[in-house]
């Protein structure tokens, strides 16, 4: 469904834009009956990449939750919560299209910690039925 990353810095020159990214993958997944039809996940978070000279390699770096209201299979309506350690969480929300490779886009719409206030997207990529590569470009 959705995935997330921890910010380990700035991508761009502007202070007030962070780019991180982040591979999601699934931990669990309930798809509550009709009349709710509501679509419950939770993901691991990881970042790749090289700390102090290691070899690059996944380090988990938070979870992230997400409830999606199904309106016409495939089609839903998320509500996400991206919780990175140390620096606080990301809540964003958008549709989701629940078959199909394509990439999808969700709004940021606040945060907690550093992540106050926060605005911005996220794109998150399907590479296997588990696995999404997100990509967040939060401004605060």
């Amino acid at each position: 469904m959705i995935t997330a990353a921890v910010a380990m810095g700035p991508s761009t020159a502007s202070a007030g834009v962070v780019g991180i990214k982040l591979t999601q993958t699934r931990v669990y997944q309930r798809i509550s009956p009709p009349p709710l039809n509501l679509l419950r996940s939770r993901y691991n978070l990881q970042w790749l990449g090289n700390r102090l000279g290691y070899e690059a390699q996944p380090w988990p770096v938070g979870v992230a939750v997400s409830i999606c209201r199904i309106t016409t299979y495939p089609h839903a309506q998320c509500l996400a919560r991206y919780t990175l350690v140390g620096s606080g969480r990301i809540i964003a929300t958008g549709p989701l299209t629940l078959r199909g490779q394509a990439t999808q886009r969700f709004r940021i719409v606040g945060g907690t910690g550093r992540y106050r206030g926060a605005r911005g997207s996220i794109t998150s990529q399907q590479r296997t039925p588990t696995v999404r590569v997100l990509r967040f470009t939060v401004v605060t």
